[in-house]
């Protein structure tokens, strides 16, 4: 695979995740790319949204409170997930000459992004439990989980591992 098509591919499987729409940061080397990834963006947060709406199964009053709760926590998700763009990008431009140092930094970053998405999540279940039932709380984490675990499985298929 050409790096061109493992930053493409590996950045589709991350905009499943991505739902709000953060200013993308990608490395230099992909800057012509940006456009079509946020093109793609735009259509991944409708479909996740769906999903959630079609798993979910919420009546119009658990809706109405529901909503906008939701696009506040995946803009905050959404916020620190971005940053997982420039990790891949910058992975695609040195892959496969990547050095200690910046093996290093990557997988410092991801461990400080992973860090801050457990917060929010953490964060939210007090205020999705203010507007939601405790298993409608759960069976949403449940419907996140799944999505981003259908993610995090497309990109460990797409992402070469370090030479």
């Amino acid at each position: 695979m050409n790096l061109i098509s493992y930053a493409i591919a590996a950045c589709l499987a991350l905009l499943f995740s991505i739902s709000s729409a953060p200013a993308l940061e990608i490395n230099k080397a992909f800057a012509d790319l940006t456009e079509t990834f946020e093109q793609m963006q735009k259509v991944v947060r409708e479909e996740r949204r769906a999903l959630v709406e079609k798993n979910m199964q919420l009546n119009e009053t658990e809706g109405e409170k529901f909503w906008p709760l939701y696009d506040q926590y995946r803009g905050e998700i959404d916020k620190v997930n971005s940053r997982l763009y420039t990790i891949i990008t910058d992975y695609a431009a040195a892959y496969p000459n990547l050095t200690n140092r910046d093996a290093q930094s990557m997988l410092d970053e991801w461990l400080t992004i992973q860090k801050k998405v457990l917060k929010i999540r953490k964060d939210y279940v007090a205020k999705f439990r203010r507007v939601l039932a405790q298993r409608k709380v759960t069976r949403f984490y449940q419907v996140e989980n799944k999505l981003d675990a259908i993610m995090n499985f497309d990109l460990a298929r797409k992402i070469p591992l370090v030479e």
